[in-house]
């Protein structure tokens, strides 16, 4: 209970403030009725983000593409064309089993166009910045005012739509947000029946490492990606919303004509079309069709190169590439002042941003206590947990003094060795891969990527645990010595010999009972497949030809 009580009249329920919010307490009429009702709902969001919280210590790797995948690529080569002024115009892929009803999706936009305008009339100048946004999509042919029949509004899909706040930002402060995923009365959302399309992203920490390569580097936005590339008219029915100005007005239908964030395949659809576009016009901008496939993250290109000249070179191949296809660069940052000279105001980022952390182990250590304690949610803590806790948040304070050099020295002639070291303790085990340089007799060494994980439930023996981080450390270095950038690299990998190489002497190791060292699962009885009387870099030379 909480301060808080209010009272009515002599009859009317009374309100108590708790921590759970109001509750309401009072007289009733008795009720002849003896029915039971039992509600239920399981929520599996929590299950799914620990989930993801495990994956992400996962070395990189891609991952084969599934039926749908195949199914989404097949559909966008044969329904997608280039238009007129160079932009690509898309359908979205349906899957075959949408139904052609959407029962009152209509009435749940209404309801919810109805709350966002009683939340941002109590904020003025958000609302201002709302409407803005959306007449600027209505000037730029992005969203379209239809007339639709009553009759026909079952066959529309309605997207509701509110406002997201981005303080951070120093373009678009507000901008609309449609939800793809609300459910109609049938139970039915628009997202679940689009294929999503497969993940054309490269992989983020083997972007950043080629970054890191090259002295000069650059960073820049492809402005507002997602519409820039437009929707075929038939598909406009399933991107209708409601709005209107002010809520003294009539309430008007419009229609999105480009790919919508907040809807399944979006980012597929917008990446594809980055790629067909570097397909299409690669060969005119040969230096700009490696950076659109290799360099770019989301709607994020990270490119460097040796010299300044060669810099230029590729930002303005990327930019008339990009200008083609209808889309622009924006929010530049370069670490070279000459080339920072080149560029006009409006053009450059406000203000520059440091890359967030990775991550620490020592999270996933604390949180792997937290689920064996199996505790609900609103129990306290044990004070051992807590003092953990406490100490990691008392670490994060250093970590403004935390610094990472972005070039790491590689040079074109210099002579580049990859050096891995795998160690593990009954806590713990963890990979690290440092890059060393030798150039012109200087050496430089710096930190290219690691990985950990906490150990396993069940109990493992060192010598296990340590098998496990070098099957670790083998995964981490075979991802980086594939790319053209330490392909050619000479590689050392470290680990302690009286453990390991005690295990592999005599004969080979199993792995769940297959002599094959491709998908090994963590649930395998061993973690390292290592042929007999081989040291471990004759195995990654193996593992890599």
């Amino acid at each position: 209970m909480q301060e808080g009580l209010r009272k009515g009249d002599e009859k009317a329920p009374i309100a108590m403030k708790t921590q759970l919010e109001w509750i309401l307490f009072g007289n009733a009429e008795k009720l002849d009725r003896k029915e039971t009702f039992v509600c239920l709902q399981a929520d599996d969001r929590m299950n799914e983000q620990m989930k993801s919280f495990w994956e992400f210590e996962e070395p990189p790797h891609v991952l084969p593409w599934s039926f749908e995948d195949q199914l989404c690529e097949k559909h966008y080569q044969v329904n997608t064309i280039c238009l007129s002024d160079g932009r690509y115009q898309v359908r979205l892929p349906m899957k075959p089993d949408a139904p052609s009803d959407w029962v009152n999706s209509h009435q749940i936009a209404h309801s919810c166009l109805l709350s966002l305008e009683r939340k941002l009339g109590k904020n003025p100048s958000l609302y201002a910045e709302y409407r803005a946004s959306i007449q600027l999509m209505i000037k730029s042919d992005q969203m379209r005012k239809v007339s639709i029949a009553p009759q026909n509004c079952r066959s529309h899909y309605f997207l509701p739509h509110h406002a997201v706040v981005k303080e951070s930002s120093t373009t678009t402060y507000v901008r609309p947000v449609f939800n793809a995923s609300a459910r109609n009365e049938a139970g039915h959302s628009l997202n679940e029946h689009l294929m999503t399309g497969p993940n054309l992203l490269p992989q983020l920490i083997l972007v950043l490492a080629h970054w890191r390569c090259y002295p000069v580097a650059f960073v820049a936005d492809v402005s507002k990606m997602y519409l820039q590339v437009r929707i075929y008219p038939d598909d406009w029915k399933f991107q209708s919303i409601i709005y209107r100005d002010d809520p003294k007005e009539e309430i008007e239908n419009y229609v999105l004509t480009t790919v919508t964030f907040g809807s399944g395949p979006s980012a597929f659809l917008a990446n594809r079309a980055l790629r067909q576009l570097a397909s299409d016009e690669g060969e005119k901008y040969p230096l700009a069709v490696p950076i659109v496939h290799k360099e770019m993250y989301m709607d994020d290109f990270l490119f460097s190169a040796y010299d300044v000249g060669l810099a230029k070179q590729k930002r303005d191949q990327l930019s008339v590439l990009f200008v083609s296809g209808g889309f622009s660069l924006a929010k530049w940052m370069t670490n070279d002042s000459d080339l920072l000279s080149t560029f006009s105001f409006e053009s450059l980022a406000k203000e520059a941003t440091l890359l967030d952390c990775a991550c620490f182990n020592l999270t996933e250590d604390l949180m792997q206590s937290l689920c064996l304690l199996t505790k609900d949610w609103d129990v306290p803590l044990p004070d051992a947990e807590v003092e953990k806790w406490r100490a990691f948040e008392g670490d994060l304070k250093g970590l403004p003094s935390l610094v990472i050099l972005r070039w790491n020295g590689v040079m074109s002639e210099a002579h580049i060795e990859l050096h891995g070291f795998a160690d593990a303790s009954k806590c713990a085990y963890a990979a690290a891969l440092y890059v060393r340089v030798i150039y012109q007799g200087r050496v430089r060494v710096n930190l290219l990527a690691s990985k950990a994980k906490v150990a396993p439930l069940k109990i493992q023996s060192i010598p296990r645990l340590e098998l496990c981080a070098v099957h670790l450390l083998t995964k981490l270095i075979a991802s980086f010595a594939a790319t053209e950038d330490f392909v050619s690299s000479k590689i050392h990998l470290w680990s302690d010999p009286k453990t390991t190489l005690h295990w592999i002497h005599d004969g080979l190791l199993r792995v769940g009972g297959q002599l094959k060292n491709a998908h090994i699962s963590d649930e395998c009885k061993h973690q390292v497949i290592l042929p007999a009387k081989c040291r471990l870099v004759e195995l990654l030379d193996r593992l890599l030809a």
